[in-house]
This record gives structure tokens, sequence and C-alpha cells, in this order.
């Protein structure tokens, strides 16, 4: 039998969402999983024009930030606000490239887990949500969109 002439990489995902992903396809998660990837990439571009337009948006793992979202972190009792501007995750006149050096910097050079200690507000909405939450629920959506 011929080798494939696809190279195969192994990517740690939780195992949580594997066991969730193996209760929809037993036999076959990992082509599951290849056929989930496949539609999501298929559909994306599409997909984040309709719900975000997505330009000047910041793509922080799964979850897109559009232009004027804002992120929040309190430190000290005290709320501190940076907002993505064009992109940019924006932040006392200073661009920063992840969420989490951002975070980090306004906790005073601590070390923090950015998906924890950040709460989100999207243009035209007037709740914060925490990020870890925006996450999950995220992902939940990603695999029952799969379905």
């Amino acid at each position: 039998m011929p080798l494939p002439t696809e190279q195969y990489l192994s990517v740690p995902i939780p195992e949580s969402l594997y066991l969730a992903l193996a209760q929809h396809s037993p036999t076959g998660v990992a082509s599951n999983i290849v056929r989930i990837l496949s539609e999501h990439l298929a559909n994306k571009d599409e997909h984040y024009r309709q719900e975000y337009n997505n330009e000047g948006s910041f793509q922080w793992a799964q979850l897109t930030l559009p232009h004027k979202t804002q992120l929040r972190t309190k430190y000290y009792g005290k709320y501190l606000v940076a907002d993505i501007i064009n992109g940019k995750l924006i932040w006392n006149s200073k661009s920063y490239l992840s969420v989490s050096e951002l975070i980090n910097t306004m906790r005073g050079g601590t070390r923090n887990n950015a998906w924890r200690c950040t709460e989100i507000k999207y243009p035209n909405d007037s709740n914060w949500l925490l990020a870890d939450r925006l996450r999950h629920s995220e992902t939940k959506r990603f695999l029952s969109d799969a379905q």
C-alpha cells in the first residue's frame, strides 16, 4: 500500500473536547476533526463578514474582537480599559501584540491568565463579559455549527 503524500501533525487538544467529539463519532474522531476544521475554514470568511464585519478586528484565539471593542481588567480596585482600534490593541496610546501582554502590563507587569481577568464589551453592547466565558461559549458554538 503506498504511503500518503500528505504529512500529518499531532495537535494537542483538551481531553474534554476530544471526549465531546467522540460522543458524536466514536470510531472516527480524527476524521471528524479534519472534516469540521475543513468546513470551518471554507465558511470562515463569509461567516465572520456577516457576523462581525471583520475589517479592523483583532483575533484572540477563537474570539474575533471587532473594531471599537473594549477590554478591561481590574487592578487594585480600579478598572483599566483598552480598545481595539483598526485591528490593534491600544492602551495608554501604546499598541500591544497580544491580550496577555496587554493585561500583564495593565496589571503592573505581573503574570496573569488573561482569559480569567479580562472582560470584553463589544461595540453597541452595554454588558461586560468575562473572556473565559466567551471563549468556552465560542467553542461550544463551533462544535454545534459543525454538526
